[in-house]
């Protein structure tokens, strides 16, 4: 294996520990006590997971059309059956489309629940 692909693997595995730890985090705060207590931070850990996924998400599409170009990927069924760049390069699109929205609609949503909820706390 080249030291470029190593490297790849290990920043695609980085990058998805990273979206997975910030993900763990935020789910430890699922029970309403919790969050009525913790609303700020909870809510913060929210845009930690966005900022997680993002690169993940351009990991996954990049990589996605890098094998099917070399090979490695090949459409068996489904509506681009007999054409896999088409297929890569329309998942890549749609990835890029979720990120596009996590970096601004997601996002700012995120950050303004969380400026809401800067005052809130258990009395």
């Amino acid at each position: 294996m080249s030291r470029q692909r190593e490297l790849q693997r290990t920043n695609a595995g980085e990058l998805l520990r990273v979206a997975r730890d910030a993900l763990v985090i935020a789910g430890r705060h699922d029970n309403r006590a919790q969050l009525s207590r913790e609303a700020y931070w909870t809510v913060g850990s929210l845009r930690q997971v966005v900022v997680a996924l993002d690169p993940v998400i351009a990991g996954v599409a990049r990589d996605l059309v890098r094998r099917t170009e070399a090979g490695e990927l090949t459409v068996v069924e489904g509506p681009f059956a007999g054409d896999s760049v088409e297929a890569a390069l329309t998942g890549r699109w749609w990835l890029d489309r979720a990120r596009a929205n996590l970096r601004t609609v997601t996002a700012d949503a995120i950050d303004n629940a969380h400026v809401a909820v800067g005052g809130l706390a258990v009395p």
